[in-house]
């Protein structure tokens, strides 16, 4: 799990830079960046939980957690899931393409049905025409069953599940289609499509290329030659004859990066 975000401090416990009052320095334990407890009773972020079992409170992953009557994300109760079923199907975290931002999202299912959750964004919600026997979570924000792909907890509309495949947080393909965020990439073939790989470190996986075009997430980069193309660091991109910023026609290159 991640590292947590509870600190002891001069006497007193903080949680991202606030501090939480009543709290058992003795018996205090930050069991993930948003759950911890103390003799009395479970914290969610800086305040304390209500109704909450402590006894059988667990954490489950990064985001749900759950006791012997309740399942439990980041604003509280996940009202209309069964705590007894419940199970997350991933670790409820994983990191954009060049490892340096945590986005916290997962997949997670009960009895009735399968749950998608964005920390950052709402309460979780069921994911839609899923088949629970089958349903498995890919990477990033994908996942598959045996009847489609789903991104993000939405159906990915014309996905072939059986040769479908994640290629970055970003694109995505099966032997029908290209997907960039779950959205077919128009003109985009499948069978010679690639991501255009950016140096170590930088965040630009927004490019592709197939036998014939070079792709800035959905749309084709007109005129540039895809056996050329390169990402040149996070702001500029160039084949060779053409230059462009972040997917934008440029006339020239910053003088320290013409080839």
């Amino acid at each position: 799990m991640s590292e947590s975000a509870y600190v002891i401090r001069q006497g007193s416990v903080f949680w991202n830079g606030h501090v939480i009052d009543g709290v058992d320095l003795n018996s205090f334990v930050a069991l993930n960046h948003q759950w911890a407890m103390d003799s009395s009773g479970v914290f969610s972020g800086n305040r304390r939980m209500r109704k909450v079992d402590r006894d059988s409170f667990e954490v489950l992953n990064e985001i749900f957690a759950r006791d012997r009557n309740f399942v439990y994300y980041i604003m509280g109760i996940a009202k209309g899931v069964d705590a007894e079923s419940f199970a997350v199907l991933d670790d409820g975290v994983f990191f954009e393409s060049a490892g340096r931002l945590p986005c916290y999202r997962g997949y997670a299912k009960d009895k009735n049905g399968i749950n998608f959750l964005d920390k950052m964004s709402g309460k979780p919600r069921t994911v839609r025409g899923a088949d629970q026997e089958s349903f498995a979570r890919l990477k990033f924000e994908y996942a598959r069953d045996c009847r489609r792909a789903y991104y993000y907890g939405w159906q990915i509309r014309g996905s072939d599940p059986g040769t479908f495949i994640v290629l970055n947080a970003g694109f995505t393909k099966d032997r029908k289609h290209v997907y960039y965020a779950g959205k077919i990439v128009d003109g985009a073939d499948p069978a010679t499509f690639e991501v255009v790989p950016a140096p170590k470190g930088h965040l630009h996986d927004v490019f592709g290329r197939d036998e014939h075009h070079v792709f800035h997430m959905n749309e084709i980069l007109a005129n540039a030659d895809p056996s050329s193309f390169r990402v040149i660091n996070h702001d500029y991109e160039t084949d060779g004859t053409r230059h462009f910023k972040w997917g934008e026609p440029i006339g020239l290159l910053p003088a320290d990066l013409e080839p």
